[in-house]
């Protein structure tokens, strides 16, 4: 009599078959009876182009995620314009990611520099013994990270210095001394 091994009917579920994304599980289906395996969760990732500002936002999330807006950066000198990329062409200020959501995704802060940074000038006349004394100082204002060359003075008995060009720093330091000699 022979003896008969059992028959070992394939399971459907291939050694290495591949897990795919569907709807932010991880599935894969039997290729005999069209069973569905889960897995889990899958993880995505949340990329930022700051361009200069800082935020804290989440750098992964998934589909089970409970809804969450980004976070808006901020940047000395400059307002926050709204951000654009997995969003579309157009900045928004409010970027809400719904639960269920899923996919990479990208976003780049855009800014609007102020035009209310301040900048000083110190117009300096020299005294007698050849030192120079602050006359005059000016608070100005202007648009950050642009260079200016403020006005002069005409004050009698000095002459009026050169022209002198400045970068308005962001954090308002920027300053410029005019040194008026006898």
């Amino acid at each position: 009599s022979r003896s008969r091994r059992p028959s070992s009917r394939p399971s459907g579920f291939f050694p290495g078959s591949d897990y795919k994304d569907e709807g932010g599980y991880f599935v894969r289906y039997c290729s005999i009876c069209g069973e569905k395996d889960v897995k889990g969760v899958v993880t995505y990732n949340l990329s930022y182009t700051l361009n200069g500002g800082s935020a804290t936002n989440p750098s992964t999330y998934n589909v089970e995620t409970a809804t969450f807006n980004l976070n808006n950066p901020t940047k000395l000198g400059y307002t926050f314009s709204g951000w654009t990329g997995s969003n579309g062409n157009t900045a928004q200020t409010t970027v809400t990611i719904p639960k269920g959501t899923t996919g990479n995704k990208s976003y780049t802060a855009n800014f609007t520099a102020n035009n209310d940074t301040k900048y000083t000038v110190y117009h300096q006349q020299e005294q007698l013994d050849g030192t120079y004394k602050t006359y005059e100082t000016e608070i100005l204002k202007g648009t950050t990270d642009t260079t200016v060359t403020p006005a002069r003075k005409s004050y009698t008995g000095f002459d009026s210095p050169a022209g002198t060009s400045v970068l308005i720093k962001p954090d308002g330091s920027a300053s410029v001394t005019y040194k008026y000699k006898r």
